[in-house]
């Protein structure tokens, strides 16, 4: 009597003791956050170590010493200078005429922010390289983590005063040039017009013609023409070179998603938190976030089922991207020609490759005529 009712007792604790292989059991998920939880907080110490630094390089940036490339930013908000006059006051005091040691002490400072930049990004791979075994069904909320932390990446480095490049201002001559003046920019170079209000800020690209696809040059116009303020038009031009790095964010998530599952958290990191596409990107301003999205788009839809519609259209978004970037020209037979590597037909694998190409690229065809 009294071992069968040890027996009951036993039974209904099993009952009511949640088993980790029981169907809707919430074990396996609290299981799951427990292991992840150390690894959140890692990326986020790393997160945190990366946002001082790009505040830094906003602090370090419009410091006249390092002669980068001027911005509408500084002069139409001078709270963009708040930063840099705050912990660098020395160096804006001895801006009109610095000692060499002093500039070549913020030159090395600058490229010591950049180094560790480098390296704690490198640590964050290797801690999640570490963290594999654990990670490797990163869910979705991992992707949100990441697209939260390099928006304010991102966000930081839109408002920096002065620019690494001046490349943004070329682009957006370009498309003044196009939209406003309705010259080619193809045989025009910005000196031609040396009292339109955006030519102060175009240094390395004052004497030379527009190099950039026909593509490109039409989104500019159109940029332009959305506003002739020039802090307004610069904050667009980097407002979609944002966008298009999260979008890139995505589209290598669901790359690897379909190649290797258990590495999409891995690569997303290496290509959201790169430190030169974070700062070419979002601070500079450049065309090739939206060259990645395009080439991006294209791979996505060739990793996933295969068919002749979806083949043709990853043929006519290379012909898009080469409409963008003359660049892709050197990339896209190369990719042409390994759509085509398993025909052993070398006849056959010829004339696969040429209405491919004519497909991808003559569509695009008409963009580049005047």
């Amino acid at each position: 009597m009294e071992e069968d009712e040890r027996l009951e007792v036993a039974t209904m604790q099993g009952m009511d003791t949640p088993s980790p292989h029981d169907k809707g059991s919430t074990y396996p998920r609290r299981a799951g956050l427990r292991a992840w939880s150390p690894a959140v907080l890692l990326i986020l110490f790393f997160a945190c170590l990366l946002e001082v630094l790009y505040l830094v390089i906003v602090a370090l940036a419009p410091l006249p010493l390092l002669h980068l490339s001027n911005t509408p930013l500084a002069a139409a908000w001078p709270l963009t200078l708040a930063l840099s006059q705050i912990f660098f006051p020395g160096a804006w005091a001895v801006a009109a005429n610095p000692p060499i040691a002093t500039t070549w002490l913020y030159q090395a400072l600058l490229t010591l922010i950049l180094a560790a930049i480098v390296a704690i990004y490198t640590l964050a791979i290797w801690s999640m390289y570490h963290w594999r075994n654990t990670l490797h069904r990163a869910a979705f909320p991992w992707l949100l983590l990441l697209l939260g932390v390099t928006a304010v990446f991102c966000l930081t480095l839109l408002f920096q005063p002065a620019l690494f490049s001046d490349d943004v201002f070329t682009y957006m001559f370009s498309g003044r040039l196009l939209a406003f003046y309705h010259a080619d920019p193809l045989s025009n170079a910005p000196i031609q017009f040396p009292l339109d209000p955006y030519i102060r800020w175009v240094v390395s690209g004052r004497f030379t013609t527009n190099f950039y696809g026909p593509l490109w040059l039409y989104i500019s116009a159109g940029l332009v023409s959305m506003s002739n303020v020039p802090i307004v038009t610069l904050l667009l031009f980097k407002g979609l070179a944002i966008v298009a790095h999260l979008v890139n964010c995505i589209l290598v998530w669901a790359i690897l998603t379909s190649l290797a599952p258990g590495h999409r958290l891995l690569g997303t990191l290496l290509y959201a938190w790169n430190p030169l596409t974070i700062i070419e990107l979002a601070g500079s301003g450049h065309s090739e976030g939206l060259l990645l999205s395009i080439l991006l788009l294209a791979m996505l839809l060739y990793v996933q089922r295969k068919g002749l519609w979806r083949e043709i259209a990853v043929l006519i978004l290379l012909g898009v991207a080469i409409s963008l970037n003359l660049v892709v020209l050197l990339i896209a037979p190369l990719f042409t020609w390994f759509m085509v590597r398993s025909e052993r037909n070398t006849s056959r694998a010829f004339r696969g490759f040429c209405w491919r190409t004519i497909v991808g690229q003559g569509l695009v065809i008409p963009l580049f005529l005047p």
